[in-house]
């Protein structure tokens, strides 16, 4: 009986012991721990003595080459940015509408970061900046004040320089050209051809389909400018010829309506084969003298050249699609191929072949060197020639 007492009063007292004491004593994890704290929350917790080094220098500047809006601050790193205890928090930056306040927080930058682009400095506004370094511990020092600045507009972006002088280039290439002899003006061998057929062209035996593109496409485009010279070209007896017009886009029906009120232009139908088969019955009733099928084309490109072709027409075919060249070759007396299409209009016009035949000519061979010394300023590492044509950025 006493040895089962003294048991229970041993077990008794292990049972209070295990009981925690008011004051417990703080337990200290080591290095490899899961329970260690982090650095940075010991030196969150940590107060400062004195707040980090505030920056030396602060300019504020209006952005370059904008429309206004913007204004551009550079300063000095502090000279605790990059120590490497890691207490420098980075750089916050205020804006006030006066010197005296309040300063509004716009953006908190890490350290190591020396610019920032207000993008939110509205024209015609004045500000005042300043500059916040902050610790990790949440002491700060701030730096003097700057302003009034405010943004502005400029006329001239100097990254576009290139484009200027590209400008210029072609005024003055224009201004040349006019003072050129007739009889030195330059025309491309189809066109010139055209410009006979539409010369021995009767009154009221020609038929012009411009395509079967929408405005979208530049063989649209082309078409119904080349339809307009054509219209305003006098036949063999003095006349200017009466064009039948089909067209088969909603859109180009009402531009060529609006540019030749005049001519007798149909709309046919928006479906391609049957706009094809009506045209090709219309070619075989009714055959014309002259039949152009340009512009932007597709499949039924061969279905129309062939069609005027049966009629007995002379049939003209023009296209900027590489895959519809060969069918319109195949089928028509003459093809104007790629820019000849495009060259057409303006050739045919009063006084617009000389400029046609810049476009064509003299600009074009600029552009070759100017592309070929890009490239060997590329392969020497010429950075300014790169730069002048790149057009800059942000």
């Amino acid at each position: 009986m006493g040895a089962t007492l003294a048991c229970l009063l041993l077990l008794t007292s292990l049972a209070f012991a295990q009981v925690p004491s008011a004051s417990p004593v703080p337990l200290i994890a080591s290095d490899d721990s899961a329970l260690s704290t982090p650095a940075e929350s010991l030196l969150a917790a940590r107060p400062d003595s004195s707040g980090p080094q505030a920056i030396d220098s602060l300019v504020v500047l209006d952005s370059p080459n904008d429309a206004g809006g913007s204004l551009d601050l550079y300063w000095t790193l502090s000279s605790d940015d990059g120590i490497e205890s890691g207490a420098f928090a980075g750089y916050e930056v205020l804006r006030s509408a006066s010197p005296d306040g309040p300063f509004a927080p716009m953006v908190v930058l890490g350290p190591g970061t020396d610019r920032f682009r207000d993008r939110f400095a509205t024209v015609g506004n004045r500000f005042y900046y300043m500059i916040r370094t902050r610790s990790l511990g949440g002491s700060a020092s701030d730096s003097r004040i700057i302003g009034p600045v405010a943004s502005r507009g400029q006329w001239f972006d100097t990254r576009r320089v290139s484009v200027l002088v590209g400008l210029l280039v072609v005024l003055l290439m224009l201004l040349a050209t006019k003072r050129l002899p007739v009889d030195q003006e330059w025309m491309l061998p189809a066109v010139r051809t055209l410009s006979e057929i539409l010369g021995r062209t009767h009154r009221g035996s020609l038929v012009f389909v411009p395509g079967t593109g929408g405005l979208g496409d530049m063989g649209t485009i082309a078409s119904v400018t080349l339809l307009e010279e054509i219209t305003r070209m006098p036949g063999s007896e003095g006349e200017t010829a009466d064009v039948v017009v089909c067209t088969s886009d909603p859109l180009a029906h009402v531009l060529v309506v609006n540019a030749l009120p005049d001519q007798d232009v149909r709309y046919v139908s928006p479906d391609r084969p049957t706009f094809s088969l009506a045209f090709t019955g219309e070619a075989l009733r009714s055959p014309p003298a002259l039949g152009v099928v340009a512009g932007a084309l597709g499949a039924e490109a061969f279905l129309l050249s062939e069609a005027l072709r049966r009629s007995g027409a002379i049939a003209v075919g023009g296209t900027t699609d590489v895959g519809e060249t060969p069918f319109l070759v195949a089928s028509c007396d003459l093809t104007l191929i790629g820019e000849e299409l495009l060259l057409a209009g303006p050739l045919l016009s009063p006084g617009g072949c000389r400029a046609a035949a810049l476009v064509h000519d003299r600009l074009k061979v600029l552009a070759w060197v100017l592309i070929l010394v890009g490239v060997a300023a590329a392969k020497l590492g010429v950075t300014w020639y790169l730069r002048a044509f790149s057009g800059g950025g942000d």
